[in-house]
């Protein structure tokens, strides 16, 4: 569906006209080939690879284990203690939420801020300065 969204936006950017169009032209193109290939990549190779590594597999007690079944064990507890750590965080978010609001009112102040101290001179000629939403 992401795909289908990603087309529907960058397909009509590609036959915009004037020179604006001849900017966004390669610009379109681009992500349309890129979308693509990526939606390639996530209907075929992303399900065939998934199959491959998450295959079942049981290790045998008092066998040494080699270099890369160390790394991967590591790598588990450390991963599940970084989710942990985030689970934690975002619990402490959710019970705080007037934490969260105030950061977002400290990012939406320092937007305005930035765009008003910061020059201007790059700026093309077709930017009329306005935010659409």
């Amino acid at each position: 569906s992401i795909t289908l969204v990603m087309g529907a936006v960058f397909i009509p950017v590609t036959f915009i006209t004037g020179p604006t169009g001849v900017f966004y032209e390669q610009f379109g193109v681009t992500l349309m080939v890129a979308i693509a290939i990526s939606a390639v990549n996530a209907l075929t190779l992303s399900p065939a690879l998934c199959a491959l590594f998450l295959k079942p597999h049981h290790e045998k007690e008092g066998k040494r284990k080699g270099f890369l079944k160390r790394f991967f064990s590591t790598f588990n507890i450390a991963f599940e203690a970084t989710t942990a750590r985030y689970i934690r965080s975002v619990s402490f978010l959710y019970r705080h939420k007037w934490i969260t609001g105030a950061i977002i009112v400290a990012a939406i102040a320092s937007i305005f801020w930035a765009s008003s101290t910061t020059p201007t001179g790059f700026v093309p000629d077709e930017d009329r300065g306005m935010i659409f939403a």
